[in-house]
């Protein structure tokens, strides 16, 4: 059937973008989903706009992991290329293969600049403690941590959980000036660790090559797992009125946080609730008396693992 209407097409001719969208249908994605006379006619007059779009979104898909496999198939081959492995190539173009910045491994780690650290919690000077969490998404195991202009001073230990297992090989790294660090990471517990001796961290990393994350992508990040808040609230009401707010969370977080208040004001309200979910935080209370009523809350809000 398409030798057919391809020499249909040829025999009288056709537009360069018509005849591009015909090649297109014998390409490899295209085979996977397959396609009948119809959905041909669809893709080449633009006839049919539900059943083209229905095809589109196959396509893309189909597309996508054609791509993805390619893509796997190239890394796997660059692989032992880099090692050494297998048989070499006959192509002279690949007696040298050069990694590409695509294939530059990201970190993994998240907020892992310790010069310039995303600091919800305003921790600053000095933290002393146990299992605890000072700047986003690092916890101080024991001992203690400096919070400085240039870096962070360890003395002790503090780790950063993953969520899901890496489906990449982890290398930890850590960068530091004096004293003594070691970075580690446990597959069983999914946790990159570091132990000092009074080292300045200046920077870790799930792989020594690695290129940094772009700050904005840490900062969405790590507002998956915590944020601070600040509402405020003032209107004029009845008695006994209803006051209801809700505040969406973008991007949504890991799990619905606990919510810890860090600074509670409010006047001619009573019954006052908050609760979260993992995309937004919600405030009810009750006006108790006619007049002005006014509310404000510095809130932290926690779903760190």
């Amino acid at each position: 059937m398409l030798e057919f209407l391809f020499g249909l097409l040829t025999k009288h001719g056709i537009p360069d973008s018509v005849d591009n969208a015909a090649k297109n249908l014998t390409d490899e994605p295209t085979k996977q989903i397959g396609h009948t006379f119809a959905t041909i006619l669809c893709l080449i007059f633009g006839r049919g706009d539900y059943e083209k779009n229905k095809r589109d979104i196959r396509y893309k898909y189909a597309l996508e992991r054609y791509d993805a496999k390619q893509e796997r198939k190239h890394k796997k081959k660059l692989k032992k290329i880099k090692n050494g492995e297998g048989r070499k190539s006959d192509n002279p173009a690949d007696a040298e293969q050069v990694i590409p910045d695509a294939e530059q491994p990201s970190n993994l780690l998240i907020n892992a600049d310790f010069a310039n650290p995303i600091n919800s919690r305003g921790s600053s000077g000095l933290v002393v403690g146990k299992n605890k969490y000072f700047i986003d998404a690092w916890m101080l195991l024991a001992g203690a941590v400096a919070i400085t202009d240039s870096g962070l001073v360890l003395d002790g230990v503090i780790c950063q959980f993953f969520e899901h297992e890496p489906v990449i090989e982890i290398q930890p790294y850590v960068e530091k000036t004096g004293g003594e660090a070691i970075a580690m990471y446990n597959p069983k517990t999914k946790m990159f660790s570091i132990r000092s001796t009074g080292a300045l961290l200046t920077y870790a990393t799930t792989a020594p090559n690695s290129k940094p994350n772009e700050r904005d992508v840490d900062m969405y990040k790590s507002f998956r797992y915590q944020r601070r808040i600040h509402i405020l609230e003032s209107g004029y009401g009845q008695l006994g009125t209803i006051i209801k707010k809700s505040y969406p969370l973008q991007p949504p977080m890991r799990l619905s946080p606990t919510a810890v208040i860090e600074m509670e004001q409010s006047d001619n309200l009573s019954d006052i609730y908050i609760w979260t979910s993992d995309n937004a935080l919600f405030f009810r209370a009750t006006v108790a008396s006619n007049g002005q009523w006014s509310f404000e809350r510095k809130i932290l809000l926690d779903a760190n693992l």
